[in-house]
Formats: C-alpha cells, structure tokens, sequence
C-alpha cells in the first residue's frame, strides 16, 4: 500500500517558485487564470486516510480576486469497479479553502466544506478533475487573505482515496502540506498536482498564457 507518510515533513524551505498560469474560460463574463507549482507530469501519487487532508499555498495574481475552485490529478488506484470494469473506483471527497496561519500553514477555513461528486465512480482517473465551489471566494479581503495568499486543497472521505498526482522535479516549492489529524507540514520533496482556478472581476486580462512571476518567498 503506498503511504502518504512519505511526502511528510517539519520544515518549510527556503525557495524560489514558479507560479505557472495558463487560459481556461470565460464564465459569467470573467476571465480564469489557473494557479500552479507542478509541471503537469506525474512522477508518483499520494493518498492518506479518511479525515486525512491535502493542501497548496498560492497567491492571488495582480487583477485576479475571486477563487473559482480547484483542478487535481487523479491517479488511477490500480483497483477493478466491481460493477463495470469500465468505470473508474476513486470516491468523493471534500473540497477546502484555508486562510494563512501565523506560522505559515493552513489556518482557519474559509469555507464550509464542499463535495464536488457525491456520488462514487463520479470522475476520471489518470487525468485532471476540476472541481468548481458553489460560490467564488473574495480573495481581495485583506483580512481573511493579507497579500492574497490563500491555501485550497481536500480532505479524504475514504481510505485510499483518491490518489492525488505528485511532481517530484525540480523546483520543488515547498507549498504543499499536509495534515495527518493532529498537524499540518510542509513537503520539501513534491509538489501536489493541486491547483487554483482564480478570476478576474472584470473582462480584464489576468496574465494569461504567460508564466508569472518568479516569487521569492524567503530571504
């Protein structure tokens, strides 16, 4: 059984990240901008048990306040659907959003918690699940999200489930943490193939096609 335990760390590193955003479409008259720190290959996967959770540290680009949802690579857990064959056996899980804590990690939520797919077998696997919150969140508050830094990320419902996709090349970000009932930590070896739909208010540009800023976030 592949253990979750092994991308666990104590200590958040002194790095440079690439904040990659890329297009997506336009609703309701905004324009999308997806946050990310993986390079969109997976070299591994993760997974935990239930009440186990997942998280990924960004920043809100210039133009861009309201958070959509998320996209997360599912990676196949090699099991067989007992009723089709045909039909991916991953389960639901719980979508969260997390302020920024005094010490850096996932502080208090910023949501009720939001189940995408109630229902089993609902989305692929060995591809990218996007999962859209009922409502945007206002990442421009500065007091819930100071500098528009905001966490998203998911809690598992079921043991082993789902696989969420690692990125194990270089840069390494050091923005993916995780919990395990009692704390969170930071990996200094992957980066969670987790990221952030973001939207501007306007019909405005945000930075599409483009890689962002490089962030220095310790000195």
């Amino acid at each position: 059984m592949r253990r979750p335990v092994d991308v666990f760390v104590a200590a958040v590193l002194v790095v440079v990240g690439l904040l990659q955003l890329s297009s997506g479409p336009a609703r309701a008259g905004r324009r999308e901008a997806v946050l990310s720190w993986d390079d969109g290959t997976a070299e591994g996967s993760t997974s935990g048990l239930a009440g186990q959770r997942m998280a990924v540290r960004f920043q809100a680009p210039p133009g861009s306040c309201g958070l959509l949802g998320m996209r997360m690579y599912s990676v196949d857990d090699g099991l067989e659907n007992p009723i089709d064959p045909q039909l991916p056996t991953t389960m639901p899980f719980t979508v969260w959003v997390w302020c920024v804590g005094t010490e850096g990690e996932p502080g208090p939520a910023a949501n009720s918690g939001y189940v995408p797919f109630a229902d089993p077998y609902a989305y692929p696997e060995d591809a990218w699940v996007e999962a859209m919150l009922p409502e945007p969140i206002d990442l421009s508050d500065p007091t819930h999200f100071p500098g528009g830094w905001f966490f998203i990320g998911i809690e598992l419902e079921h043991r082993d489930s789902p696989y969420v996709g690692l990125d194990f090349d270089p840069p390494v970000s050091g923005e993916s943490w995780f919990h395990d009932w009692s704390e969170w930590c930071p990996s200094d070896t992957a980066n969670l193939m987790i990221r952030a739909v973001v939207c501007d208010s306007t019909a405005s540009p945000v930075e599409l096609e483009s890689w962002g800023t490089v962030k220095q976030l310790y000195r």
